[in-house]
Parts: structure tokens; C-alpha cells; sequence
């Protein structure tokens, strides 16, 4: 008997010819339809690549309202399947996707509509054709596995991994495609339907979303045709776990708890941080695990932990990590705090950073501490996990950060109290000299004097130009709480441009923040006096937008590569207490 799948009308109480015990999809006899047309022995089927097969048929000499294309993929007699419904103009269809060096078959048949009532033709004599054998080779041993992200956890999504063994030697790429299910249906547009690659690649990486199936082949491709696809494989990437929380229950073990999100994982793999700062996997546990107790440890040294899922031989992201100690003793002082402020003009972030070195080794973190003088009034800035020995804020610029300043100072702690304190250390931003007034004293010297602003300044710096658009050179560096300078060897009668730099440490005196407005003096020559030359001077506003040149200064680049060259932070050292 032949099996068809198709939608058809269902009878609601109404006398129409094809909807009785007679299926209107299979006509048994003449009498039962209003029209039928017989397309007759005229089908033909044309093998046009190891993908197509062209179907094609004689128009009807009837009306008609469409025409019914079946396939079957197991012989003449075999199951047919509709594959698509043409327009009552058709007189072909090209059938794609097939699959080289397989026979394929096709019967039609014509359908008409008259009011309430749908009529069928006798189906046509089979046709069949066998695709070609495909030019290059296909793919296989496809693999797909669910990779944890290595930059952040994403919630939503997962990588995924594509690989397989390339089996042809001529072919120019592959087409990576993918769908729900094995069985299709697959995508077969351009990216994000589909993706292709170079030749001799045999992996990619792609995106699945978590707790849903994603299933993908690969197709080789030359400039003569593509591969018969490659058999399927699938993954579901498992949602992550979370809420990972270490705790040291008696004075031998550490308990981890997390929270299982996943109703599709293997399994669950614990990590522990060792001393030498590698993480080994020390437990692989079953699926629907939340729980895990770690008795192989020892008392006064810290460890951090983290939990991945397992699907597929993949992982899911990582958990927080979390620390845990058993301790028998507080933990020792971080010495070497320093801290300081570096704003970054062109992308619009004022970064405040605070670096000391850890010097203990069963802490179960840090906490940084501020004051308003570095002598009373000590508050929790922030607290940090273990082993950390840096910390860095932001802050935008443009929301017209003010003035900003403080005395730090870093204490460790664990559950049996907290350590001495670190040294003090202080800093401020913004805080800029004002009120520059520049005057030349004589032929060869100027008189600078400012307003000291402010409160933990290494210095102040001195810098000068005869332009003020050109580079400036530096001249000094005065000790703090200073506020004047004499500038002496210059030339005479020549004008010369000052501007201020606090120096907070850090970059500091690189920030045009922490610099004074603009203003000059003309040195006295043999002809002007002392009034004159006051009266010449010029002063223009600093409006932290143009930058500034400084002669052999370091370049916000310089200032990046710098940073980013260390684990954390590497700061000189700003003022102490």
C-alpha cells in the first residue's frame, strides 16, 4: 500500500465528492471525482547533478489548478512522499539537495478545485533517475562539541565546535550547515544559514543556544560541484551552573555547593587552584550533582574552586569561583600598596587603580580601605577575592567626574580575623594648580606662581614652550606644597609659554586634568621694562580637549602597553603616609 503524507480538507457535515471513506488523496474510482485527468506515461526524470534531478511533464489539455510532485527513495513501488505542489503553468520541477549515486523516483498527479470540491487525477507512471557520482569526496567523522566562552559567561549562548576529516584532496571549501534536528532541514543560504570555509580546514566554531539541539554536516565544494554531505552530529550545550559557594565545615574538608541549571549535562567537573597557580580537575561527578566535599586539603592555605557541566565531551562556562580556607591563624599584612588615578581622553575613562603583593597564603580575600586624611575615619572601599593583587575602577568622563582623592591602604582576612593593615597610601585627580600668573623678572629669567590645590601631591611640574601650540619641554619638578618657581637662562626678549602639572604619581603629570591653565611672559630686553613686560602677558584656558605635546612624554599608548604588560597594575608609587 502506498503511504502519503499530505494536508487535506476535512469534512464538516458537508456532502462534497473526495471527502467520504474514499480518500481523496488516492482516488478508487471514476465515479467518485467530478474531474480526473491522467498525466499519463508522459513523465520524464533527468539526472542533472549528483544534487538535482529535473522532473517534466506534458501540460494538461484540461484546467487544472496545480500539480502534486511526489518522490521515493526506495524504487518504483516503494514510499512516496509529496516533495511540492506547482503552479496549474508548471510542466517541470527541479528537485535539489539529493544526494550523489542514489535513485530516485517521482510520480505526479493534478488537482482541481470546483466550489467546495477537490478532484484528483490517476497518478502518472513512475519515472527515475540516479544522481552521479559527486565530484570530490565527502566529509566525515563529524564532531560537534559545546565549549566554555574564554572571555566571559554567557547565559544564553554557548561556542560550539565543528570538526571533521577532510577525505578529498581538489576540493576549493566546505559548507558548514545546521539544523535542529538530524534529520533536517538544513540551512543552505549564506552566513548566519550557513558558513563556508577554506580549503584543508577541518574545524570551525559556531554558536548553539543552551538546553536546545544543534545538529550540523559538512559539504566539500570545487568549482565542478559538492560532496554528498556528511552524516550529521549533535550537541545540546548545557546551561551553566552557578552559585558556587566553598565552605569549610570542620577542620579537615571544604563542602561546595552550586545550583544545577541543565536537564541535559553528563555530568559535573570541579577545579581547584593549586599553589602554583594551575588549575587541576580534582572530581568528575554525575549528572544532577550540586554538591561536593574536597577532604584533600590543608589547613591555613587558601583554595579557589570552580564547576563546569559536561555535555558530549564538551563543557559548559564556569561557575563563580569561590575560596575557601581552613584557618588556624589571621592572615599576614599585604605590603607595597600603591594607588592612583590615569585618565584615558580619547575613549572617555578615568581609571583609579590600587596594587599591593600578597604575602600570605591562607586569606580568603582582600579588603581596600579609604580615608579622607590616611590617619581616622577608615571605611570599606571595596572588598576582592583571593590572591588577587590588583584592583581597578572606571569612571566615565563624560559625567563631568569632579575632583577626586583619598588615602588607601589594603588588610587581608579569613575566618579567624583580619591582618594589620598595609601602608597608607594617597592620591587625588583633578585637583589642578590655578591662578598661574607668570611674570619676567629680567632679561634672561620669568616669575611663576600658582594656587596649590592640592592635598597628596608629590610635586609640582614645571613645563615651557616659546609656542603655545608647539611641544613643551620640561623644566622642573618643585617638592609638594610649593607654589612658585623662577625660570632663569632664557633669551631675551622672547616670549615663553608655562603651563602646571600636579604630580599625584602614577601618570599623573601625562593628564591634562591635573594640568594649570596657559600663560606667558616676554623676557625684558634692552629696550622694555618691567611694566611693559606684565602687561604682554597672555593667558588661555586648559580645556582637557586639545592635547598637549610634551617632548619625550609618554604616549596614551605607551601608557596601555604599560599597563596591560603586567598582571596588574604597575604603578610608581604615590604619595605615603
Amino acid at each position: 500500500m502506498r503511504r502519503l503524507y499530505l494536508l487535506v480538507a476535512v469534512c464538516a457535515g458537508l456532502s462534497v465528492a473526495g471527502c467520504d471513506s474514499d480518500s481523496p488523496v488516492e482516488p478508487q474510482s471514476p465515479a467518485l471525482t467530478a474531474f480526473s485527468r491522467d498525466v499519463g506515461s508522459g513523465l520524464s526524470a533527468t539526472a542533472i547533478s549528483p544534487s538535482e534531478i529535473d522532473v517534466a511533464w506534458p501540460r494538461s489539455s484540461s484546467p487544472v489548478n496545480n500539480y502534486q510532485v511526489f518522490r521515493s527513495a526506495t524504487g518504483a513501488t516503494g514510499t512516496y512522499s509529496i516533495i511540492a505542489t506547482t503552479a496549474a503553468t508548471a510542466t517541470g520541477y527541479a528537485d535539489l539537495g539529493l544526494t550523489g549515486s542514489t535513485t530516485y523516483c517521482y510520480e505526479v498527479r493534478s488537482s482541481r478545485t470546483t466550489g467546495k470540491t477537490i478532484t484528483y487525477s490517476a497518478y502518472s507512471a513512475a519515472a527515475c533517475a540516479t544522481t552521479p557520482t559527486p565530484p570530490i569526496n565527502a566529509p566525515s567523522r563529524v564532531d560537534v562539541v559545546p565549549l566554555p566562552n574564554g572571555w566571559f559567561v554567557d547565559q544564553f549562548n554557548s561556542l560550539v565546535r565543528v570538526s571533521w576529516t577532510d577525505n578529498s584532496a581538489n576540493e576549493d571549501g566546505f559548507r558548514v550547515e545546521h539544523a535542529s534536528a538530524p534529520t533536517g532541514p538544513w540551512t543552505t543560504g549564506s552566513w548566519p544559514e550557513s558558513v563556508t570555509t577554506p580549503a584543508n580546514v577541518t574545524s570551525l566554531g559556531q554558536s548553539g543556544e543552551r538546553e536546545k539541539q544543534v545538529c550540523f554536516r559538512v559539504i566539500a565544494f570545487n568549482a565542478v560541484g559538492v560532496s554528498n554531505p556528511s552524516s550529521a552530529d549533535c550537541t545540546t550545550p548545557p546551561a551553566n551552573p552557578t552559585n558556587l559557594l566553598a565552605k569549610a565545615t570542620d577542620g579537615q574538608s571544604i563542602n561546595l555547593t552550586w545550583t544545577d541549571n541543565s536537564a541535559v549535562e553528563d555530568g559535573y567537573k570541579v577545579s581547584r587552584l593549586d599553589a602554583a597557580g594551575t588549575w587541576a580537575d580534582i572530581a568528575i561527578l554525575p549528572s544532577n550533582t550540586v554538591s561536593y566535599r574536597d577532604a584533600g586539603v590543608t589547613v591555613d592555605r587558601t583554595y579557589t574552586y570552580r564547576v563546569q557541566g559536561l555535555k558530549d565531551g564538551g563543557f559548559s562556562d564556569y561557575t563563580n569561583e569561590s575560596v575557601a580556607v581552613i584557618p588556624t591563624k589571621p592572615p599576614a599584612a599585604p605590603p607595597g600598596a600603591t594607588a592612583g588615578y590615569w585618565a584615558d581622553n580619547e575613549y572617555g575613562w578615568l581609571y583609579f587603580d590600587v596594587a599591593w603583593t600578597d604575602a600570605a597564603n591562607n586569606e580568603e580575600g582582600f579588603r581596600i580601605e579609604v580615608s579622607g586624611d590616611g590617619l581616622t575615619g577608615w571605611q570599606t572601599y571595596t572588598t576582592v577575592a583571593a590572591n588577587l593583587t590588583s584592583f581597578q575602577d572606571k569612571l566615565s568622563l563624560w559625567d563631568n567626574v569632579g575632583a577626586r582623592g583619598g588615602c588607601y591602604r589594603v588588610v587581608a582576612f579569613n575566618g579567624a580575623g583580619v591582618s594589620a593593615p598595609s601602608n597608607v597610601t594617597c592620591t587625588e585627580w583633578g585637583n589642578r594648580p590655578t591662578n598661574l600668573t607668570v611674570t619676567a623678572a629680567d632679561q634672561q629669567s620669568i616669575n611663576l606662581s600658582w594656587t596649590d590645590n592640592g592635598m597628596f601631591e608629590v610635586g609640582y611640574v614645571v613645563f615651557r614652550s616659546t609656542d603655545v601650540n608647539r611641544p613643551y619641554d620640561f623644566v622642573a619638578e618643585t617638592p609638594p606644597n610649593v607654589t612658585s618657581y623662577h625660570d632663569t637662562g632664557l633669551a631675551s626678549g622672547q616670549e615663553y609659554w608655562y603651563f602646571i602639572a600636579a604630580d599625584f604619581g602614577s601618570y599623573s603629570i601625562y593628564d591634562s586634568f591635573n594640568y594649570s591653565d596657559f600663560a606667558s611672559a616676554t623676557t625684558l630686553s634692552a629696550t622694555t621694562s618691567a611694566a611693559l613686560s606684565v602687561r604682554s602677558s597672555r593667558t588661555v584656558v586648559n580645556s582637557h580637549l586639545t592635547p598637549i605635546r610634551i617632548r619625550a612624554r609618554l604616549t596614551l599608548q605607551d601608557v596601555r602597553a604599560r599597563y596591560n604588560a603586567t598582571t596588574g597594575p604597575s604603578l610608581p608609587r604615590a604619595r605615603q603616609r
